[in-house]
């Protein structure tokens, strides 16, 4: 309020001394053109000059007001289809989301003829047909989200394969894929869904073929990519195991990771390929490979039915084992199989004690059976095959 009123007095002196000045020195101007001249005081031109500046600049204003009228007037068709676009738009994806296909499906091509933009409608509808098992509209809106939207097609194809994929059409599916691949390898979800498909078909190699990339570009988190990269090779191992061909199993070896061979389901089909093939030694060098990376009592157990020509080697490495792994009872179920292998009958016996006091396996129990009936000790054997035999039953009934 004291700053309004303060203003007020200030405009008013300076009205007043603007009053004086003109009554007391007005000042003269004239301007001459030809045979014509103009007599003026200077405040009567700078007051003609005021008007003259007042008067283009509401001018200006009427004209740039006149303009945009005309261009908003010009705009409104425009304008109006795209709010009904809109709301059709959003009346679509709404009745998509409810699962209602086909007002879903109307809704959403109307949008798409009236919009500007009308990719996401084509492929929203494409997805609505699909739902109705009308796999001709479906593709005829992927064509013309084509057709309309060259720059998009990409996402138009990695839509088609994604609704192959959920309809169950694996062959198109897979050359839709394939085809973005080769244009798109580093598009995540375009390796994905290769993944997946892969999978489905069962074609082991040619995923093996695909993960380097889906390493490079990290698709998946590392613990995801390593169990991914071990199924890939379990299974490409387990569909060689029936071939006679060692030369290729040897070649699918050498390209399989260190740290994919050292584990268990990759290394246990490959080590029984080899036991087959009679590479006795080659088998038991793997599994003490293996087992210095990490203790897998799977491998353990195999390597007690290993039997090369050097047994007692093997025995002794098997006893080094025994320093960290007291409580193991498939390693002590291992030594007693070693030390009879070496026919040590005393050693044996006491391994096979040593595993019952740790846990009652019904392999230890038949093995322990079946020495004590080579030292002559019927009874006890006898007694030991009961064991067993009871132990089985129980361990059926709870099975079933």
């Amino acid at each position: 309020m004291f700053r309004k009123i303060v203003m007020m007095v200030v405009i008013i002196l300076l009205a007043a001394w603007l009053g004086a000045s003109m009554a007391h020195n007005p000042g003269y101007v004239l301007l001459a053109y030809g045979h014509w001249t103009v007599e003026m005081s200077v405040w009567v031109l700078l007051a003609l000059i005021l008007a003259l500046w007042f008067s283009n600049t509401i001018m200006m204003g009427l004209i740039a007001t006149l303009v945009r009228l005309i261009k908003t007037l010009k705009d409104w068709p425009k304008h109006y289809r795209q709010r009904v676009a809109l709301k059709k738009t959003n009346r679509g994806l709404s009745l998509l989301a409810q699962g209602k296909w086909r007002a879903a499906e109307k809704y959403l091509v109307a949008a798409a003829e009236a919009s500007e933009q009308p990719l996401v409608h084509y492929l929203a509808a494409a997805k609505a047909a699909q739902e109705q098992a009308s796999l001709e509209r479906r593709d005829r809106y992927l064509v013309l989200a084509q057709t309309l939207v060259p720059d998009a097609a990409s996402a138009i194809h990695l839509t088609q394969a994604e609704l192959q994929l959920s309809y169950h059409q694996l062959e198109p599916a897979l050359i839709t894929l394939r085809h973005l691949y080769q244009a798109t390898p580093k598009n995540r979800q375009v390796l994905e869904l290769l993944v997946k498909l892969y999978r489905q078909f069962q074609n082991w190699q040619e995923l093996a073929n695909l993960l380097p990339c889906i390493q490079k570009y990290q698709v998946y988190p590392e613990e995801e990519f390593a169990e991914l990269q071990r199924e890939v090779y379990q299974q490409l191992i387990e569909a060689q195991e029936n071939q006679l061909n060692m030369a290729k199993m040897l070649e699918l070896w050498e390209a399989i990771p260190k740290p994919v061979k050292s584990q268990a389901k990759v290394l246990i089909p490959y080590v029984k390929y080899l036991l087959r093939n009679h590479a006795l030694d080659s088998a038991e060098a793997l599994i003490r490979w293996a087992l210095k990376m990490n203790w897998q009592p799977e491998l353990v157990k195999i390597y007690g039915v290993i039997h090369t020509s050097a047994l007692a080697r093997q025995l002794q490495i098997a006893e080094y084992w025994l320093e960290q792994h007291q409580d193991s009872p498939i390693l002590m179920l291992t030594l007693a199989r070693l030390a009879k292998a070496n026919q040590l009958w005393g050693k044996a016996r006491h391994y096979l004690q040593q595993c019952l006091e740790l846990e009652d396996l019904l392999e230890a129990r038949f093995e322990y059976a079946e020495l004590l009936y080579q030292l002559n000790e019927h009874n006890a054997a006898l007694q030991q095959y009961r064991q067993g035999a009871t132990k089985m039953i129980q361990e059926d009934q709870n099975g079933a």
